[in-house]
């Protein structure tokens, strides 16, 4: 079966986890998970480079219809040689690009900063202690112009590779997730089933701490 990639490219308190859960949980698309992290531990004998792990990947990771996925990050596309050996990655898989981003910019830096505070990238729907997290105006707005910049760091990278991606916005995956898994399988070519968000492991963050911070902020 020839094998079919997609990325979802991304900033950190996107939602990307829910929405690979939610591919995932279909059963026809893969895998997609950050496997460039470290904390990944099933490829961490491996050279994560360019077209081998690629091949790799979707030999591992691919469901019976040949498609695989990742999500990556920013900085991933040259670190890990994609962006170097996007030619032959496009020839061998015609890989299809999604850009997942957030419009509510403000929630996200709180979001990021709250993370970094806390030590909490996700919540599972069984609540874990966590240090509560410290106020900070100056270290959000950092974060705020932090993930403007990397915005414009992804438009960027997309020029440089000549790809139009689909983009798909958080809020909208959250609102109507069906909705985000049926216009991704579309790119890809795969005809979606039905999701079920109820069954998601994992909790919304944002909480009246978000809301206070966000009101303070924006006074």
């Amino acid at each position: 079966m020839p094998k079919r990639l997609y990325l979802i490219c991304t900033l950190e308190r996107s939602g990307s986890t829910y929405l690979c859960w939610l591919l995932r949980s279909t059963g026809l698309m893969g895998d997609p998970r950050e496997w460039y992290n470290a904390n990944e531990p099933q490829f961490s004998e491996l050279d994560k480079q360019g077209l081998p792990f690629m091949r790799h990947l979707a030999e591992k990771t691919a469901t019976a219809n040949g498609v695989f996925g990742i999500k990556v990050l920013l900085g991933c596309l040259g670190r890990f040689g994609i962006a170097a050996e996007w030619p032959a990655i496009r020839n061998r898989f015609s890989p299809r690009i999604i850009w997942l981003r957030r419009r509510d910019t403000m929630r996200q830096a709180i979001s990021r900063y709250r993370a970094k505070q806390t030590d909490e990238w996700a919540r599972t729907t069984i609540a874990l202690p966590h240090r509560p997290p410290r106020f900070d105006a100056a270290e959000i707005w950092r974060n705020y112009d932090q993930l403007v910049a990397w915005e414009a760091d992804w438009a960027r990278e997309f020029r440089e590779l000549a790809v139009q991606p689909l983009q798909v916005w958080y809020e909208e995956v959250l609102s109507n997730p069906q909705s985000a898994v049926d216009a991704i399988c579309r790119l890809v070519g795969v005809k979606a089933p039905a999701v079920d968000p109820e069954r998601c492991p994992m909790a919304i963050q944002r909480d009246e701490v978000t809301e206070m911070w966000t009101r303070r902020l924006t006074a």
